[in-house]
């Protein structure tokens, strides 16, 4: 068995969050909490999703609350948990990956949009953010047609942490990462 945690962001001073028990495919069985030498197991319940075999823990914040990613089938969706109660994050309702939380609760996270390429369909990566029930979501501007934009950090003043990707005439592909005030004043005029 292998176990995975992480400290996400640092908002959780006193917890690790994380997974365990990986599938032969990869994907976790269980997400857990270890807190004040507590160890807490974490699975998506059925309710929220009929189908759910695996949970993972991507992001924990000073209150406890949880944000991750579970898996039904061969499709994953985001997932945030404030005290036992669940809410699947997930804008379009195809794909979606939890990503950070920061301690007001606020979410980040990635989803995915169908779009319709020469050799077929694929999907599309488009950030969010997820904040008392509110998605706000985003693409840096002249993102690649597919794997667009991956928002995986939140801090406590609700500024955020990107990654990108921008394909070229040539068929190579650029890489960048920002956080809110850096894209911002790359894409704004000067008094953003």
């Amino acid at each position: 068995m292998m176990t995975v945690g992480t400290e996400v962001n640092g908002n959780s001073p006193h917890a690790i969050a994380g997974q365990y028990g990986f599938q032969p495919n990869g994907n976790p069985l269980h997400g857990f909490v270890l807190k004040n030498g507590s160890f807490t197991t974490i699975d998506v319940p059925i309710a929220l999703d009929p189908g759910v075999f695996a949970t993972q823990v991507d992001g924990i914040n000073a209150p406890g609350q949880l944000v991750g990613t579970y898996f039904v089938g061969s499709t994953n969706h985001g997932f945030f948990e404030n005290n036992g109660n669940f809410i699947k994050l997930d804008p379009a309702n195809i794909r979606s990956q939890g990503g950070g939380i920061n301690a007001k609760g606020q979410v980040s996270g990635t989803y995915r949009t169908p779009v319709v390429l020469p050799d077929g369909s694929d999907q599309k990566r488009h950030g969010f953010i997820w904040s008392n029930g509110t998605f706000t979501t985003f693409n840096v501007p002249g993102d690649h047609p597919v794997f667009g934009t991956v928002a995986f950090g939140i801090n406590d003043i609700g500024g955020w942490e990107i990654m990108w990707m921008r394909a070229s005439a040539f068929g190579t592909a650029s890489y960048g990462a920002a956080t809110a005030s850096t894209l911002r004043r790359s894409t704004c005029p000067a008094r953003c």
